[in-house]
This record gives structure tokens, C-alpha cells and sequence, in this order.
């Protein structure tokens, strides 16, 4: 008798002792079916090893693949067992199933496996026998926590080099942080930085009522929740002149704000505002998960590099209270004027945005149901009529001159 002999024999004789501790319900019911068709993705080579470029890890060692987050976990699925990119349709139902709970991780696997294309591919994972065996074992009265005890000990080693790693990772995040986020030019040594910013927003940015209308349009989607959710407070990042603050304390809506402008928080502490000067990713660094109803940053990831940009939405995702929403607003580069004019007045913006990129880097991070709103829609938007290309030409120059993104936790 060889070892997977062995090992079946042993399953079968604890499952003929313990049928319960193994829900024998197929699970193949509860998700969406794998697509038969062979057609569909890009193909990347029979029982190749995937070695992910997010995250350097071998997506066909079950161990490795159980570690990334849930939206990697389902491309990497798609890969490793079906030898193809995901297809949008089957990729979203099956991300679905996993966050909602109906599946879990090894679950999920069992289904790309047993499904009609992946019977076809017939992919192996290394590990996964083992990882099964171990996981039944584990749930058997009386001896699964002592099995799951020794187990835990066994990944010690593991997961200590899994953390250095990202330890690493982490320090080199934050060394990109830190650079972007402080002005490089030298001049700024001789005049008061931050001064000049609140001036310059002063003059360019609106006046203070004219903010508070325009960011009104968020009161009701916070009412909303605190109804829902509760009285968990809200957190406005780069909170700037502390226009949405106001709006929030006279809305009896507790909130706290952050920016690095301390000239900008002077106007805030006069109005009695709640707000913190700290750099935005050393502030949320020392925040404890699930505290917020509500993260805002109006004006804010159109001042950042990418990898800056998609730490922030991680950090606010975790500071979120499950059910909390994320709100970012940015100038929206769909208007040819802002994209190509008003946008590079402020000279510490980087690059503007579209919002179906905005949005897919909300979502990509793990938020749901997330939408964008056009918003500071000029007044009159058909300026140009009754010849051919006239609507194109209005909503390329006539188009809301920011947006916002909404995604929830």
C-alpha cells in the first residue's frame, strides 16, 4: 500500500466514524458553474507553474494560492486550474460566492476542479491532498484541535519568513510614501510652504459656502448609514480648509479631519474642528481596524504616485467599519477643459484620473457596489446645436467638471 493508499484508507475509515464532521452536502450547488467552454480567456500552457507578478508567489502550491486576497485568489484559480485568464461573467459570480460566504477557499478550488473544463485541464496544485486531509481531520471531535495545535506549530516557520517579507515590503512602501509626499523643491526652504497652498486654494479653489454646497450632496448618504450602520464617526483626509468638517458638525455628524498643511488646520481649530496635523499614512498607520462610518478625501489621489494611491484605499478599506463607505472625489479629466487646463493649475497635481480607472482601483481593492457620480455640472451644457458631432463637441467641453468614487466595504 503506497502513501495516497494509505491515506485514502484512513479518510474512509474516519469518515464510516465520523460522517457529521464532514458535511458530505455537495457544495457544487451553491456557486456558479464553471463555463465548459475552452474558448474563452488566454490560454497560458497545460500544468504550467504560475509564478503571479502581483505577488511573486507559485499560484500552483495550494498553500501559496490559499494566502492572497480573495481577488487575486479567484484569477489565480482561473489560471492555475483552468490554464486561462478569467472570463468577467464567471470571474465576478464566482468573487461573489466567496465574499458572501457560500463557498469557502478550499471549496471554491474543489468546484474549478470538479467542473467540466477543469476535469478537461486536469491541473494539479501541490499540497492540495494534504491540505484536504488536513482540514477533515481538524474538525473531528474530541482530536481536531490537538490535529490544528500541531499543525499551527508546523507553519511557525513559515509565516515567520512569510512576515519578514512583507515587513520588506512594507519598508519599501513607505519609503516611496514619505518621497512622494515631500515637496522637492529647495525654493521651498525660503517662504512658508503651506501658507502659499492656502492661498493658492483660497484663490483658485471657491470660496467656503460655495464647498459646503457642492460637498451637501454627501450629507444624506451619511445620514443613511449612521441610521443603518450607527453612530461610528467620519474621517475627511487632507481635509484642507475643513469645509466638509463644518458641514458634518453642523449636521451633528461627529467627524475628524487630517492634512499636512498646518496653515489650512489653523483655519479649522478656529472653527473648533477636530483635526490632527500628521502626514495621511502615518495617521491611518496608528488607527485601529473598523473605527470609521465613513472615509472622504476630496481632492487628494490626484496628488499621488500609484503605489501611494492603492496603500491609501487598503488603509481606508481597513479602518472601515464592514458595511462603511469609501468616498473619493477628483477633478474628471472627461471635460477637456479640466483634463487638458484647469487640472494643471495646481502645481502639485500629477496626473489626472479617469473614473473607470478610479473605480477599478476602488474595486480591485476589495470594495463592492462601487460607483461613480459626475459632479459641478455647468449650467448650460448644449451649447452647440443642430449640426453633426454637436452632442460629442458639448459633452467633451460642457461635461461635469469633478467626480466622485463610492465603494463600500
Amino acid at each position: 500500500m503506497n502513501r495516497d493508499q494509505f491515506r485514502e484508507r484512513v479518510l474512509s475509515e474516519i469518515e464510516g466514524v465520523y460522517p457529521r464532521a464532514f458535511g458530505r452536502e455537495s457544495q457544487l450547488s451553491l456557486v456558479a458553474k464553471i463555463p465548459a467552454s475552452t474558448s474563452v480567456g488566454r490560454r497560458v500552457g497545460p500544468n504550467v507553474a504560475v509564478e503571479h507578478s502581483y505577488t511573486g508567489i507559485d499560484i500552483t502550491n495550494v498553500e501559496d494560492l490559499l494566502s492572497l486576497e480573495d481577488f487575486q485568489f479567484v484569477r489565480c484559480c482561473y489560471l492555475a486550474l483552468l490554464n486561462r485568464d478569467p472570463d468577467e461573467i464567471g470571474f465576478q459570480a464566482n468573487l461573489n460566492t466567496l465574499r458572501n460566504g457560500t463557498v469557502d477557499r478550499l471549496g471554491l478550488i474543489r468546484v474549478f476542479r470538479e467542473s467540466p473544463e477543469g476535469k478537461t485541464v486536469k491541473a494539479k496544485l501541490k499540497g492540495l491532498r494534504s491540505i484536504t486531509l488536513l482540514r477533515k481531520l481538524e474538525r473531528i471531535p474530541l482530536i481536531g484541535p490537538g490535529i490544528r495545535l500541531l499543525a499551527d506549530l508546523a507553519r511557525v516557520s513559515k509565516l515567520r519568513q512569510r512576515i519578514e517579507q512583507l515587513e520588506s515590503r512594507v519598508d519599501r512602501t513607505t519609503t516611496l510614501i514619505r518621497g512622494s509626499e515631500s515637496p522637492n523643491d529647495e525654493s521651498t526652504d525660503q517662504f512658508d510652504y503651506d501658507q502659499f497652498y492656502l492661498e493658492f486654494e483660497n484663490h483658485f479653489r471657491g470660496d467656503r459656502e460655495t464647498i459646503k454646497t457642492r460637498q451637501s450632496f454627501y450629507i444624506p448618504i451619511v445620514q443613511e448609514l449612521r441610521r443603518s450602520l450607527g453612530k461610528y464617526p467620519v474621517l475627511d483626509i487632507s481635509c484642507g480648509r475643513g469645509e466638509w468638517l463644518c458641514l458634518l458638525k453642523e449636521n451633528q455628524i461627529e467627524a475628524e479631519g487630517v492634512d499636512i498643511n498646518a496653515a489650512s488646520l489653523a483655519e479649522c481649530r478656529i472653527r473648533n474642528l477636530n483635526v490632527r496635523h500628521n502626514d495621511a499614512f502615518r495617521f491611518l498607520g496608528d488607527i485601529e481596524d473598523g473605527t470609521y462610518l465613513v472615509v472622504t478625501a476630496f481632492h487628494f489621489v490626484e496628488h499621488l504616485p500609484l503605489t501611494s494611491m492603492i496603500k491609501l484605499v487598503d488603509e481606508i478599506r481597513r479602518v472601515l467599519i464592514p458595511g462603511g463607505k469609501i468616498i473619493l472625489e477628483t477633478p474628471n479629466p472627461s471635460n477637456l477643459n479640466v483634463g487638458a487646463h484647469t487640472f494643471y493649475l495646481d502645481p502639485t497635481h500629477r496626473n489626472p484620473l479617469p473614473d473607470a480607472l478610479l473605480k477599478f482601483i476602488v474595486s480591485q481593492r476589495g470594495f463592492t457596489d462601487v460607483v461613480s457620480q459626475g459632479l459641478q455640472a455647468p449650467e448650460e451644457r448644449n451649447v452647440f446645436k443642430n449640426f453633426e458631432g454637436a452632442e460629442v463637441l458639448n459633452r467633451l467641453l460642457f461635461d461635469c467638471q469633478d467626480y466622485c468614487v463610492i465603494g463600500t466595504k
